[in-house]
């Protein structure tokens, strides 16, 4: 009947048996053929049904595939955070499967990763603050879920440069002492990982004292 909120019950009637495997078939075919709003409910639906299964960072980041031509940008934004805390919920717990685990981690780190970097170059010819803001959100999940990521040192510097334009930006006084500070506190634990080349090293420390002094 073309309703993806009643195929599950659809499918319990034709074989009880395989019918949470018929719903993810349906999910599948639904992406195959670009519907992107019933693939988003049919795979938030079965993350609601079973969430310990070993697809449901799978169907996480399929729902997070889907948004990117179906939602807006903080749609976009709230899913693929969703993915990559869910990645970091599961990956010391052993729910998952090795190879899912895995699945999991690349895309997760690759979706953050490349819209964070979106974003940031978007913003920075636009001075868009919502832009700014939501590059800021994806660079410190990336961060915090991802600290063995081979492009850390760089990513981390990123997102110290991108508070400091949020910073720059913001006329409420009061933030903007506030983003100053976290612009200072980020070029900082830059110099302290090390794990950028000497030159860039060097920009951040030097980073660090301007942003305490406008701070103060």
């Amino acid at each position: 009947v073309g309703d993806a909120e009643k195929a599950h019950n659809f499918f319990k009637r034709v074989d009880k048996g395989y019918a949470f495997e018929m719903y993810q078939l349906l999910g599948d075919i639904y992406i195959e053929q670009g519907k992107a709003a019933k693939a988003i409910f049919t795979f938030r639906d079965l993350m609601k049904v079973d969430a310990k299964h070993k697809n449901v960072c799978l169907w996480q980041y399929n729902v997070a595939h889907a948004m990117m031509t179906e939602g807006n940008n903080k749609q976009k934004v709230d899913e693929i955070e969703n993915l990559v805390k869910l990645y970091g919920a599961y990956k010391d717990k052993k729910i998952l499967p090795a190879a899912e685990l895995e699945e999991c981690h690349d895309n997760a780190a690759a979706m953050a990763g490349d819209l964070a970097r979106a974003y940031h170059n978007e913003s920075m010819k636009t001075l868009n603050p919502e832009t700014l803001a939501y590059a800021d959100r994806l660079y410190h999940v990336y961060l915090e879920v991802f600290p063995d990521a081979e492009d850390y040192g760089e990513t981390q510097y990123y997102y110290a440069e991108l508070l400091w334009s949020r910073a720059e930006n913001e006329k409420n006084q009061r933030l903007q002492t506030e983003l100053w500070e976290n612009a200072a506190i980020e070029f900082t634990n830059v110099v302290k990982n090390g794990k950028v080349d000497g030159k860039i090293l060097k920009e951040a420390a030097y980073a660090a004292v301007l942003g305490w002094k406008n701070a103060l």
